[in-house]
Parts: structure tokens; sequence; C-alpha cells
């Protein structure tokens, strides 16, 4: 994916996943909880001009769920590292980001 702006995110429908993948869960990657687990995350356009990106728990296994149950009980991301290395956005469009 292109880096994100305010822009684009406006024109992605309210809930729709917009970006996904997979991440290594492991100390100087993406560390959820040092699982060495793959695992499914997806960025997701709130119901408000806003997104959030949320994650497979890692303790579940490598990809036990898929990408449409990580979008409706997924851990949230709060790191500011790991959002913006999983999506590269504009300081504008990281301001949109919903803890």
């Amino acid at each position: 994916m292109e880096l994100l702006t305010k822009e684009a995110l406006e024109l992605i429908e309210p809930d729709r996943i917009f970006n996904s993948g997979i991440l290594i869960d492991l100390p100087g990657e993406i560390n959820l909880a040092r699982t060495g687990n793959r695992v499914r995350w997806v960025a997701v356009r709130g119901d408000a001009l806003d997104w959030c990106i949320y994650a497979q728990n890692p303790h579940e296994g490598n990809l036990a769920w898929d990408f449409d149950e990580v979008r409706r009980v997924g851990d949230k991301i709060h790191s500011e590292d790991y959002i913006r290395k999983l999506v590269s956005c504009t300081d504008e469009c990281f301001k949109l980001y919903r803890y």
C-alpha cells in the first residue's frame, strides 16, 4: 500500500479493511508477546474519519484467525512504532489513529 493520507482515508468505506498482512511476533520486529508465531493483522477504517490496526492474539497460535475475525475481535495495536511499520502514513493521517 502507498502512503496513507487523510484524503485517501476519506475515500475508504467505513468499517472496511484497507490493509492487512502477517507479522512475526518477535523482539526486534513487532513484539506483541514474544511467541515467535505468525500473526495476522488488519488496518480498518472507523465509522468516523479515523482508523486503527488490530492483530490476532499471538497466543492463539500461528495464523489461527482469518482476517475478518481479526477485524471483529483482534487486539488493538497501540505502539506508534508498530503502527507506522505496518501502515506507512502521513503525520496528519497518524493523528486520526483511534487508540
